[in-house]
């Protein structure tokens, strides 16, 4: 196996990694990018495909909603399917998700991912949730949150 294979995607000047040399430099031009960088202000989450994105400016998740900024290297994970909007944003240290059934901004639904530090009984303080074992369940035998889930699900 050829450790360098990925390479000639990095030179084609098609950036499809045709291997015929002369190259780009350019990551938007290279062809399959695992994140689409765009601009505007606001992107409007809701009309853009699935996709991982960088968003220089700002964004909203439906049109008629106030403009949010992001930083630098912001990531948005964008599920849009049915009607539906999903998006996780992943921020400077923080992950919220938001969702969107009808487009509109009355429809949207923001949560923030907690952490253990956020918990008020961790020796950091904090707020939310008091118990740090409530971040992911309670994953023993008599503990309600497997219920009707296979019984090797509490194993992983």
């Amino acid at each position: 196996m050829n450790c360098n294979s990925f390479i000639p995607a990095l030179v084609s000047p098609s950036g499809g990694g045709s291997g015929s040399g002369g190259g780009t430099t350019n990551y938007d031009q290279l062809s399959n990018r695992p994140v689409q960088n765009v601009s505007g202000n606001p992107v409007i989450i809701s009309t853009l495909p699935s996709g991982v994105y960088n968003i220089d400016g700002s964004w909203v998740v439906t049109a008629d909603e106030k403009p949010r900024p992001t930083h630098k290297d912001d990531m948005f994970y964008v599920l849009n399917e049915n009607g539906v909007c999903k998006m996780t944003w992943i921020t400077a240290g923080e992950i919220y998700t938001y969702s969107s059934q009808n487009g509109d901004a009355s429809s949207v639904e923001e949560d923030r991912v907690t952490k253990e530090s956020d918990c008020k009984n961790h020796t950091g303080g904090g707020e939310g949730i008091t118990d740090p074992d409530d971040l992911i369940g309670n994953f023993s035998e008599s503990g309600s949150s497997t219920e009707g889930l296979p019984d090797w699900f509490g194993v992983f």
